[in-house]
C-alpha cells in the first residue's frame, strides 16, 4: 500500500471536518433560534463523529491487512530466516533468451494451474508467492469483498471474484493474459544475467475514436541456473494500427 493511498482518508476527514466546522461557525454566528443553533450544532458534531469513525476503521483494516501479509510471510518461512539464494546462473549451458521466452509463454498459455508456470519465473518470485498462497484465507478474502461491495457500488461480481481470489488464480490469470498477448520478439539485449526482450503484442486501445489493435512491451529476465526466467514485463504506452 504506497503512501499516498493511504492518506488519502485522512485528506478526506480533513476536508469534512473543516467545512462542518466552518458551517458550524456560520450557523452560530447567525441570529437563528438558540435552540435551532444548538441542535444543528448537534448534527454538525456528529457527523464530524461518524466521519472520525469510518476514517479510524478504515486505518484499522489497512493495518490488519499489512499485519496478516507480514504474519503470512513469517509463518511460510519458518523454517529460516531468509530465503535461499537463487541458483548460481550458468551462461554457458542455458538457452537464448527468446527460447526460454517463449519456453514461458507456451507454458501459461496451456497453464491450468500456476504451480505448471512457478518454473518459468525467478526463484525469489516463486517463493513469495507460494508464500502468499500459504496465507491465504477464503473466508477472510469473502469479509474483504463484501466490505468492498459495500464502499464501491461499480464493482461487478467479476470484478469481486478477481479481487477475492487466492495469490495463485489472480497471478495465473495474469501471466496467461501476458502469454496470449505475445505476438513476436523484436529485439533481445543481454548483459551478464540479464535479458531485456522487446516484443510485439496484440493489446488493443481506442484513442480518440481510432482503434489501435497493437502495442509493444519490455520483458526483463533473469539468468538462474541453466535457464533465462521472467522477471518483470511492462507494456509500452506507445499504440499501432499495424504490429510492429
Amino acid at each position: 500500500m504506497s503512501e499516498s493511498l493511504t492518506k488519502r482518508p485522512l485528506i478526506r476527514l480533513l476536508l469534512v471536518v473543516c467545512l462542518l466546522a466552518a458551517l458550524a461557525t456560520a450557523l452560530t454566528g447567525s441570529a437563528a433560534d438558540p435552540r435551532d443553533v444548538q441542535r444543528r450544532k448537534a448534527e454538525v458534531e456528529q457527523k464530524v463523529a461518524e466521519q472520525k469513525r469510518k476514517f479510524e476503521q478504515t486505518q484499522r483494516e489497512i493495518k490488519a491487512t499489512h499485519e496478516r501479509a507480514l504474519t503470512d510471510f513469517a509463518k511460510a518461512h519458518s523454517s529460516g530466516s531468509t530465503l535461499p539464494e537463487a541458483p548460481a546462473f550458468d551462461a554457458a549451458s542455458a538457452p537464448p533468451p527468446e527460447e526460454c521466452f517463449w519456453a514461458f509463454v507456451t507454458a501459461a498459455r496451456n497453464a491450468n494451474s500456476m504451480e505448471q508456470v512457478l518454473p518459468y519465473l525467478p526463484d525469489r518470485q516463486q517463493q513469495t508467492l507460494k508464500a502468499r498462497q500459504l496465507g491465504y484465507e477464503p473466508k477472510q478474502a469473502a469479509k474483504n469483498v463484501e466490505s468492498l461491495r459495500q464502499r464501491n457500488s461499480k464493482l461487478t461480481d467479476e470484478n469481486l471474484a478477481h479481487l477475492s481470489s487466492s495469490p495463485f488464480t489472480f497471478m495465473l490469470k495474469w501471466h496467461k493474459g501476458v502469454a496470449n498477448s505475445i505476438i513476436n520478439v523484436l529485439s533481445v539485449k543481454t548483459e551478464g544475467n540479464k535479458a531485456t526482450l522487446i516484443v510485439s503484442t496484440n493489446r488493443s486501445t481506442t484513442i480518440n475514436g481510432e482503434y489501435y489493435g497493437y502495442g509493444t512491451a519490455d520483458v526483463e529476465m533473469v539468468g538462474e541456473g541453466s535457464s533465462w526466467r521472467l522477471s518483470s514485463f511492462k507494456s509500452s504506452i506507445i499504440v499501432y494500427k499495424e504490429a510492429p
